[in-house]
């Protein structure tokens, strides 16, 4: 297939970049998701659905190993596998659509629904989200967890909240640094990615972490309401009571709920990000590279 690449230029060059409009920038992202809405809309589907798949698999991996490694293994075995699966289909999911939206954005391609399913070789771009991922979310999400058990030590129903605005402010700000080596690995032929995305998005810091607060306001905002009125709608009709099918069954809805709302806001904060690198990123002659 084709794959466009952007010429790499100059660090005296990356760093003469005017101030990135903030409203504009997420202006744009807005406008190119809502210019393809139907596109992305079943790519989140199918997002969803390949996560929601990983983990099952990872429920029924764990308990054939129940069997073997005793109750013990209940315990933690099967939420330590379900966590792996639901971080590798964020991971794969986030990857795919960021490779398509951006060759959406930067390209003017249009976003293919399959996409989403074709994990190909992009530069240095999966080693680069890997590590992105682990510094930017894995710290502020172990952080945020034992924030969260603490509920069970008597601590106030606050304390839920607490972890996940923890989360956040230690996930932005390491996010924001990192942001722009994705594109750069992607797109340029860069040999050092995360140095030339500092190099690229270092004057406008405050910037794009105010662009990204901004934007995910709306999503995360609807992701709370969504949640808070799936508990309610469960304490009102007492699922607890019913049958272990049922009980299974709305369980597994909402994992897949909960996954199509973590892909919606990577969804926006991946084409903020990407239209934050198209304003940045200097007007370079385009180089189709093909592979097979």
């Amino acid at each position: 297939m084709d794959r466009c690449s952007l010429v790499s230029v100059s660090a005296t060059a990356a760093a003469r970049q005017p101030p990135l409009p903030i409203w504009a920038t997420i202006k744009d992202a807005y406008r190119h998701l809502w210019h393809h809405r139907w596109r992305y809309a079943a790519q989140l589907l199918v997002a969803s659905l390949v996560a929601w798949a990983l983990m099952l698999l990872a429920d029924l991996a764990s308990d054939l190993f129940r069997l073997h490694a005793g109750p013990g293994f209940a315990n933690y075995g099967r939420y330590i596998a379900g966590r792996i699966a639901t971080i590798l289909g964020l991971i794969l999911g986030g990857g795919t659509m960021f490779l398509s939206c951006g060759r959406a954005i930067l390209f003017h391609r249009t976003p293919l629904i399959m996409d989403v399913l074709r994990v190909q070789r992009f530069g240095r771009f999966w080693s680069v989200l890997f590590t992105y991922w682990f510094l930017a979310h894995l710290g502020p999400t172990i952080a945020s967890e034992v924030v969260v058990q603490q509920r069970g030590w008597g601590l106030s129903w606050l304390i839920g909240y607490v972890g996940y605005a923890g989360y956040w402010a230690l996930t932005v700000p390491i996010a924001t640094v990192l942001a722009m080596s994705m594109p750069v690995a992607a797109f340029e032929a860069e040999r050092s990615p995360f140095r030339r995305g500092w190099i690229r998005s270092r004057r406008n810091f405050l910037r794009l972490a105010a662009v990204a607060l901004l934007a995910s306001v709306p999503t995360v905002a609807f992701e709370v309401l969504v949640s808070h009125a799936l508990g309610v709608l469960l304490e009102l009709f007492d699922i607890r009571v019913q049958s272990q099918l049922t009980v299974s069954i709305v369980d597994w809805l909402y994992r897949l709920l909960a996954s199509l709302m973590s892909f919606i806001i990577i969804l926006v904060l991946l084409a903020t990000t990407l239209s934050a690198y198209a304003r940045l990123s200097p007007k370079a002659e385009h180089v189709a590279r093909v592979f097979d």
